[in-house]
């Protein structure tokens, strides 16, 4: 987990009872019940969702946005070498990478 999601789950239980009591107040109750509890739970639990959900796929279109570019390289490659009519998987690997695994996939 994230260190800014780890954080804020390390306080939830700060923000549970902060969430109720304003809960408490729009309801216009001059306690908090455990309706308004219950309600900052899912409010928690659907603001961290959304935080993995945002985190996740920011980490997915960055990986996926390396595999474009590298794509790319090999398309232009493709075309550029043996005059465009074509090449082994050997040729690419030894010419284009240099013998090397390519680290970025």
């Amino acid at each position: 987990m994230p260190e800014l999601l780890t954080n804020m789950v390390s306080r939830h239980r700060v923000f549970v009872w902060r969430l109720s009591a304003i809960l408490a107040l729009m309801d216009r109750s001059d306690t908090v019940q455990a309706e308004h509890v219950q309600q900052a739970y899912l409010w928690l639990d659907y603001s961290i969702g959304s935080i993995r959900y945002l985190l996740n796929t920011a980490r997915q279109e960055a990986e996926q946005e390396q595999v474009s570019g590298l794509a790319e390289e090999i398309y232009e490659f493709l075309l550029s070498h043996n005059k465009g009519k074509g090449c082994t998987a050997t040729d690419i690997s030894r010419v284009l990478f240099s013998g090397k695994r390519d680290r970025r996939i």
